[in-house]
């Protein structure tokens, strides 16, 4: 909430002008949220339907949530999978991704990943599902190589998803122009 109302309230600011320019805030997120949902839904970004995730996330996520997926996806040229073991539904996989530098000095980076196809869990060492909420190339990489043909639903999180829509989305509120004064509806 500071950062929200960050330059707008002070220390000195009555109640009522704290009212007033709180629904000027609440009204242009709802704005910028039903810009960037248009902006998703009528430009679509161009998609690789031969690899599942972008597939997937194309269809749910945003254009800018989406285009940090697609990036990871590139990198699944420079990564190379191999199988180390089973043990039951849960397979373990080494991942290899050779790290762009010059041709003279190549260097390689080495990734466990585990895939339970029962639970439909993953899990990477690079840890980028946990830190950035998306699935790593390393995932990604694993997915294409072990044919698995569908993505759980626990990895396309409702924050950045274009179909939902948000509770303060369907609320009207009224805000002030604040050069104006004077009461607009959204």
């Amino acid at each position: 909430m500071n950062r929200f109302l960050k330059g707008s309230v002070c220390i000195d600011t009555p109640l009522s002008r704290f009212v007033q320019l709180y629904e000027a805030a609440v009204g242009d997120v709802a704005i910028t949220e039903h810009k960037l949902n248009f902006a998703s839904a009528d430009s679509p970004l161009v998609v690789d339907k031969t690899i599942l995730a972008e597939y997937v996330f194309h269809s749910k996520h945003t254009n800018n949530k989406f285009k940090e997926v697609r990036d990871e996806a590139l990198g699944i040229r420079h990564t190379h999978v191999t199988k180390t073991r089973t043990l039951g539904t849960v397979s373990f996989s080494k991942a290899d991704e050779k790290i762009p530098t010059p041709i003279y000095r190549k260097r390689w980076k080495s990734y466990n990943v585990t895939i339970d196809n029962e639970k439909g869990d993953f899990s990477c060492s690079c840890k980028l599902l946990e830190f950035r909420k998306i699935l790593c190339k390393h995932i990604i990489r694993v997915i294409e190589v072990e044919d698995i043909e569908f993505i759980p639903e626990k990895y396309i999180l409702s924050r950045w998803r274009k179909d939902i829509i948000r509770r303060y989305e369907d609320i009207q509120v009224s805000y002030y122009d604040l050069e104006s004064e004077r009461v607009q509806k959204v």
